[in-house]
């Protein structure tokens, strides 16, 4: 099942598929697979795959994929994919995806996603749904809705803080 990367590219490009535990090198191309962990230096692109964790220096890809917890130092696309946590340390282009925490340093474009809590600098929505969204400027197309903006999200953190205090000290007194 397991898949040597390729001898001409070895040190370039790490290309494999199958059931792995780490899959690493300075460009990383992984899928079809299942991998504990994929790392680059430089780029990750994914296929059809799953991964826990997910490093990459610069940019990545993900098409058909899924990953757990990914830290992308530039850009990161997703397409037909999931994540559940993501930090990226630029843009983030999403289609047709599921992401349940994006934060981004940079732009965020969604179409036809769902994302429960989002965090960028400037969102575009097409056709999707976030819960939460905390960015300076959001657009949102046709079809799109957020559930609580940015004033909407800090008035319902004071408000669980003011409670959080009475309860807390209402359990002192007795």
């Amino acid at each position: 099942m397991e898949k040597q990367p390729e001898e001409t590219n070895e040190e370039e490009i790490a290309r494999q598929n199958g059931v792995t535990p780490l899959v690493s090198g300075k460009m990383v191309q992984f899928g079809p697979g299942v991998a504990a962990r994929v790392s680059a230096e430089q780029d990750v692109a994914m296929t059809r795959s799953m991964a826990v964790v997910v490093a990459a220096g610069q940019d990545m890809e993900m098409k058909q994929s899924r990953a757990q917890m990914v830290a992308v130092g530039r850009d990161m696309k997703v397409t037909d994919g999931s994540t559940l946590i993501a930090s990226v340390g630029n843009d983030i282009k999403s289609e047709n995806s599921f992401n349940m925490l994006l934060n981004a340093s940079g732009n965020v474009d969604l179409v036809d996603c769902l994302t429960p809590v989002l965090v960028g600098s400037q969102v575009t929505a097409g056709k999707s749904v976030i819960g939460l969204v905390l960015s300076r400027q959001t657009n949102l197309g046709d079809g799109s809705q957020v559930l609580l903006n940015t004033p909407q999200a800090v008035a319902l953190g004071a408000c669980f803080g003011v409670v959080f205090a009475v309860v807390s000290w209402l359990l002192k007194r007795k």
